[in-house]
């Protein structure tokens, strides 16, 4: 939806988003598979986005997909 009220006030077509994607931040993915579980997935939080951009034609850019220091690596 917010896609949509952006695109109301342009003249250019929107074709990219950047949107907060990586290992530790990728609801917007698992919230698509989890459809009939009861798992924190389940919840839909960003209006699926995702989904709205790809069908859509919106080239999805990452925004800070390594997220350096929310990893912990074990030694």
């Amino acid at each position: 939806m917010q896609i949509e009220l952006l695109q109301k006030y342009l003249d250019e077509k929107l074709v990219v988003d950047q949107l907060q994607l990586s290992i530790p931040f990728s609801n917007m993915i698992a919230n698509g598979m989890e459809v009939n579980m009861l798992t924190e997935g389940l919840v839909d939080r960003d209006g699926s986005v995702l989904d709205y951009c790809r069908l859509n034609n919106i080239t999805i850019q990452t925004w800070s997909p390594f997220q350096y220091g929310f990893l912990r690596v074990c030694s």
